[in-house]
């Protein structure tokens, strides 16, 4: 993000959940020579089950307004998640632009369309997109830009859960203010966990965890679930019943599979460890879960 051609100086990052955070930055470039900068951008960033949006806030305390000019570049490379574990670079995809200020680019199965309201979009030579505003600051006070992309997974095995989350929240009255936080931030961040299986999307469960096993795990999935069961039932019974689902009924060498074994894990497809030549299929038995 660069604002009349420089970047911001940062001087906060705000956590506001496990879905949002914000970064401030003083804008100096537009400010009068003074030592205490009174232009400054916050930049809020939410994401969701399908995507994230990202806006651009300018507040000012001057006397009078400030034209500039915000232009924000965004590459992708669509990398799976093991190659991005692992380090392997991923070739950058060409970002195609559309008519109404949209953008697209996907691969076989991921698709993702790019909205910038009243932005000008430019496709860049090396296949990134350049999003610019002209904008006017009004003085004592603020405008905002901004842009979100939505993503759809043909290949999905499962996905992020809507609605609000299968538990009760506890009321916590103690001498250090800490404890309550800390209990919030726990909940927050096992909310943001919930998924469902495509196959069964009445049915939630809590991924394994962020970002590398954002998926089901029998071990994990099933631990967690027990140590929620003050705060509600619906979480571990939803958890047994997607288990029970997947339950093993046969002897399958390549997935480890036996009768009345709980799946370790499920992938979207075959899991290939890049430099470890370790392989797995997409629903694996081969642990003790």
């Amino acid at each position: 993000v660069l604002v009349d051609g420089g970047a911001g100086e940062l001087v906060a990052t705000i956590p506001a959940g496990a879905d949002d955070i914000a970064f401030v930055s003083l804008l100096r470039g537009l400010d009068d020579a003074g030592a205490d900068p009174r232009v400054r951008l916050i930049r809020r960033r939410t994401v969701s089950t399908t995507g994230v949006m990202e806006r651009l806030r300018f507040e000012s305390t001057l006397r009078e307004s400030v034209d500039t000019t915000v232009t924000v570049r965004i590459a992708s490379d669509l990398a799976e998640m093991d190659a991005v574990k692992a380090g392997v670079p991923t070739p950058p995809i060409t970002i195609a632009m559309a008519e109404g200020g949209v953008a697209r680019w996907g691969n076989d199965v991921v698709s993702i369309t790019l909205g910038a309201p009243e932005a000008e979009l430019r496709g860049l030579d090396d296949g990134s997109l350049e999003l610019g505003w002209t904008v006017t600051v009004p003085a004592k006070g603020g405008v905002t830009v901004g842009w979100a992309i939505e993503a759809t997974d043909a290949g999905a095995v499962v996905r992020g859960a809507a609605g609000p989350s299968p538990w009760s929240i506890p009321a916590v009255s103690s001498g250090d203010e800490r404890l309550e936080h800390w209990l919030a931030q726990a909940l927050a961040d096992l909310d943001a966990l919930r998924l469902t299986t495509v196959a069964e999307p009445a049915s939630e469960f809590l991924a394994a965890g962020a970002p590398w096993f954002f998926t089901l795990f029998g071990r994990d999935s099933i631990w967690a679930a027990r140590f929620m069961l003050p705060l509600g039932t619906r979480l571990a019974g939803d958890t047994l019943r997607v288990l029970a689902g997947m339950q093993g009924t046969a002897s399958v060498p390549d997935t480890a599979e036996q009768p009345g074994k709980i799946m370790h894990e499920l992938r979207r497809s075959e899991l290939t460890i890049p430099g470890e030549g370790v392989s797995l299929p997409p629903l694996y038995y081969g642990t003790v879960d």
